[in-house]
């Protein structure tokens, strides 16, 4: 059986003002005995566009910093 698990960061919880930071996702095989493997992965940073509007607790819980997203794409992409 195939299982997808996703994952994403945010700058805050409030949808109107904060945006998804870092998107992430992995696919598992769950195998007849008990065992499980890593199919496929993928872990994109996102550009921030309004990271003043962010909540510092959150950015505190996903380690964003200026320096850790460098190279980050923006959303469009």
């Amino acid at each position: 059986m195939l299982i997808t698990v996703l994952d994403t960061e945010t700058t805050g919880l409030d949808y109107k003002q904060h945006e998804i930071i870092q998107f992430a996702a992995v696919r598992l095989l769950l195998k007849e005995d008990g065992g499980i493997n890593i199919t496929d992965k993928i872990d994109v940073k996102i550009s921030p566009k309004n990271i003043m509007l962010a909540s510092p607790y959150a950015l505190k819980v996903n380690g964003y910093t200026e320096e850790s997203w460098v190279g980050s794409l923006p959303i469009e992409k």
